[in-house]
């Protein structure tokens, strides 16, 4: 995933200014399609330590591959944004990513428009604000789900409006060809960035024979 399609994702999801959720190949291409989880055990949840001091992180996205009452680990293949203004990152995406969880995030009502730790199933694809503490681990500051597949994405807690819907769109689009309305396109009648395009790009025609 390119820096600037991670920064858009970061920045027109829940999760940033706008209410605008994307998706990339990464989550919907069939080589990293995640199935979502039929276990419907959770762990127990609970806030067991006060947010500490943080510093930005980075962007993350990925499938949920394990949690736990106050992390989340993302499956091999994750992906994290990169910075003008640091060097750049040379991430090991062959094994997962675990960040911690404090304070109300993990299963508290929320001040950010964001998910919580008990919001979340195995399987389902992310999108995390990190903040990163003195001693280098990484926490949840804001979280997206950006599918659920095979699933209903649901809404995010404590918010009237229905910003999960347009995510939503987008997988029905890419798991059952259902086509994305109108009010959740760009401007010309696009969605950027699903996979399969929409509406679907035609194919080059045929050189004509000589």
């Amino acid at each position: 995933m390119s820096k600037g399609v991670i920064l858009f994702l970061a920045a027109a999801t829940p999760i940033g200014v706008a209410a605008f959720s994307v998706a990339t190949s990464f989550w919907v291409s069939n080589e990293r399609r995640v199935a979502a989880s039929t276990d419907d055990s959770v762990p127990d949840f609970v806030a067991p330590k006060v947010l500490p001091q943080l510093n930005a992180g980075r962007f993350y996205v990925g499938p949920v591959k394990a949690l736990g009452r106050d992390w989340v680990d993302l499956g091999p293949g994750w992906e994290g944004s990169q910075s003008d203004k640091r060097p750049v990152q040379k991430d090991d995406t062959t094994t997962p990513l675990r960040l911690s969880a404090a304070g109300p995030i993990v299963a508290g009502e929320l001040k950010i428009v964001s998910y919580r730790l008990i919001d979340l199933k195995v399987g389902d694809i992310v999108l995390i604000d990190s903040g990163i503490c003195p001693k280098g681990e990484l926490y949840c500051m804001a979280i997206d789900i950006v599918r659920r597949p095979g699933g209903k994405i649901p809404p995010v807690p404590g918010q009237a409006l229905e910003l999960h819907l347009r995510n939503q769109a987008q997988q029905d689009w890419e798991e059952k060809g259902i086509p994305i309305p109108a009010r959740y396109l760009d401007h010309d009648g696009r969605c950027r960035l699903t996979n399969p395009p929409y509406p679907p790009v035609a194919p080059q025609p045929r050189p004509a024979k000589p």
